[in-house]
């Protein structure tokens, strides 16, 4: 989270060529948990979620 705000606010100021910098190492991180969560979600709730019923 601290490179996500890091890395907006220095867009927002048009710190362009540092936000560029920071985004490189952001962005790949971001996909890696957002991927992996899901995963995580689905395996945990759907597929060895107890059936219940």
């Amino acid at each position: 989270m601290p490179l996500a705000i890091i890395t907006l606010r220095r867009a927002w100021k048009g710190q362009f060529e540092r936000h560029r910098g920071i985004a490189r190492w952001t962005l790949p991180l971001w996909f890696y948990v957002s991927v992996t969560g899901v995963i995580i979600y689905v395996l945990l709730y759907h597929l060895y979620a107890p059936r219940i019923g």
